[in-house]
Formats: structure tokens, sequence, C-alpha cells
């Protein structure tokens, strides 16, 4: 099965998932006045902790100026801060606060409440296997490649290896490739 199969299908799970709880997300987002750049901002800086506009910006693939304006909105709605980097004073971060990370919780239990439930409908002996599955699976997303992977991942990396040419023996200088060495001398 190719990477491409395996990614329709889980978009064809999430949707028979999480396809009825769009309305009541949708619902929440109303109440709090939030658009799903803003969500999406939301989800961002909890997995990140903390982020600058510019790299919110890029995240959400919206103008500076335009996601300027979406946070002073959640800094006003106080979903989220705004302070100075200690790193760098002339940069601001952007972080959740308390009421963020509620509106993080509140959606995730909408979506995780209706997965539960379409989870109960099915047999016991498929959830089983299912959640075998997905906590190998998302284990071996946190760890990365599996060596073999890895392993193969680099060797298509590297540049073809040549034998050395014996007519090229008696030069003392290694070759260069576009005017500079390579790392290893060659």
């Amino acid at each position: 099965m190719t990477s491409e199969r395996l990614a329709e299908l889980l978009g064809i799970l999430n949707t028979e998932l999480t396809g009825q709880s769009m309305g009541a997300i949708l619902q929440i987002l109303q109440q709090a006045n939030l658009s799903m750049p803003r969500l999406v901002a939301l989800f961002h800086l909890q997995r990140s902790g903390s982020a600058t506009i510019s790299e919110l910006s890029e995240q959400l693939n919206l103008a500076l100026a335009t996601t300027s304006q979406i946070i002073d909105q959640m800094v006003q709605s106080g979903l989220v801060e705004r302070r100075e980097d200690v790193n760098d004073r002339r940069q601001k971060l952007v972080t959740l606060t308390s009421s963020g990370h509620a509106m993080i919780a509140q959606v995730r239990q909408v979506r995780q409440s209706e997965i539960a439930q379409r989870f109960a409908e099915l047999p016991p002996e498929l959830t089983t296997r299912l959640a075998d599955l997905l906590v190998e699976l998302v284990a071996a997303l946190r760890q990365g490649p599996t060596p073999p992977v890895a392993d193969a991942v680099a060797e298509r990396a590297k540049p073809p290896t040549t034998q050395p040419d014996p007519a090229l023996a008696h030069r003392q200088t290694p070759p260069a490739v576009d005017g500079a060495r390579l790392p290893n001398g060659e």
C-alpha cells in the first residue's frame, strides 16, 4: 500500500469519525468569536509553547499584518498573551492563557466524545486490534524513521561512489567540486 493511499484512507476515517462533531465545533467557534485561522493558531501555540507573530503568520499562511490583527483580537479575548522574548527584546512571543488552553480542551473533548461514540458501535475485537496498531503507529511516528528506513534514506542521499582513477594517483591535491573541496578531502 502506498503512503498516498494510506493518507487517503486516514482522511476518510477522520471524516467518518468526526463528521458530525463539526457542527458542534463550529458552534463553539461562533460562541467564542473564533475563526478557523484563530483555532489553528491556538493549536499551534499549544504544540509549540510559544511563537512569534512571524512564525504564526507562516504557519497560518497569512500576511503578517493579518496575523497581527488576529493575535490582537485573541489577546483582547483573553485567549493568548503577548510578551517580550527574554532572548531578543525586539521580538514578541505569543503564548496561550488558561482560557486558550480551556478552548483547546473544549474542542478536543467534543471531537473525542464523538470518536468514542463511533468506536463504541464497532465490534470489540476490531477496536482492540485498532488500538494495538495505533499504539505502535504513534510510537513509530514519535521515534521517527526506523533504522532500516533511515539507512535507506541516508543511502539514497549519498552521492554515487566511484573507484579511484589510477591515472590521477599522481595528484597531490584532492579534487574539487565547483571550486570547493568536500569535507572528507575529496
